[in-house]
C-alpha cells in the first residue's frame, strides 16, 4: 500500500509535487528498475507522529544551511513562533499553550518542511545510482538490492533516531 507522497526525492534533483504525480513516480521508478533487469525491493516506513515531532531549532539550521533569503526565513521564524493551540473536550476549552515542535498539518508548505527536516536520511545514505527515497509524512525506500535496502534502512533509523523520531512498530 502507497501512501500520499507530496514530495519525491530522486538523487539530487527535488521537486515538491503533488500526490498523484508523486505515485506516477513511483510507478515510473518500478517500470525502470525492471526494464533495467533489477529486481524491485521497497520498504516502507511508517513514522509515529511524524508532523507533530518536528523541531524547530533543527528545521531552522536546515533552512538557513539551503541559503534561503533572510526574509523567507525570517517569516518562517515568526510563523512558528505564533504556533499556538487548544484542546476542546466537549463544550470546554483548555487554556491556550505554546506549541513548541510540529509542522502545521494541512498547509501547503509542511510537507515540504517536512521533507526537508528529514533530508539528511537521503543525504547520509550514500545511496546507489538504482536508489530511490519518497518523503511525506512516511519514508519509502526503493532499492534494487535488498542488501543495499537494508543498509539504507539501517542508515534511515540512525538519522531518525537523532532527529527524535520514532518508527511506528505496529
Amino acid at each position: 500500500m502507497l501512501f500520499c507522497i507530496a514530495v519525491t526525492i530522486n538523487l539530487g534533483s527535488k521537486k515538491p509535487i503533488g500526490c498523484n504525480h508523486a505515485l506516477y513516480m513511483v510507478r515510473k521508478i518500478v517500470d525502470k528498475l525492471i526494464k533495467g533487469g533489477n529486481t524491485v525491493n521497497m520498504c516502507s516506513v511508517d513514522l509515529s507522529e511524524a508532523f507533530d515531532k518536528v523541531n524547530h531549532h533543527p528545521l531552522f539550521i536546515k533552512l538557513m544551511k539551503r541559503k534561503l533569503p533572510v526574509n523567507f526565513l525570517e517569516i518562517i521564524e515568526r510563523w512558528f513562533s505564533m504556533y499556538y493551540s487548544v484542546v476542546k473536550w466537549n463544550c470546554v476549552f483548555s487554556y491556550v499553550f505554546d506549541v513548541q515542535f510540529g509542522v502545521r498539518q494541512g498547509s501547503v508548505l509542511s510537507s515540504f518542511l517536512f521533507a526537508l527536516y528529514l533530508d539528511d536520511i537521503w543525504n547520509n545514505g550514500k545511496l546507489i545510482s538504482t536508489s530511490y527515497v519518497v518523503l511525506y509524512a512516511d519514508i519509502l525506500l526503493i532499492l534494487s538490492s535488498v542488501c543495499e535496502l537494508q543498509r539504507t534502512f539501517d542508515a534511515c533509523e540512525r538519522e531518525l533516531v537523532c532527529l527524535d523520531m520514532a518508527i511506528n512498530k505496529n
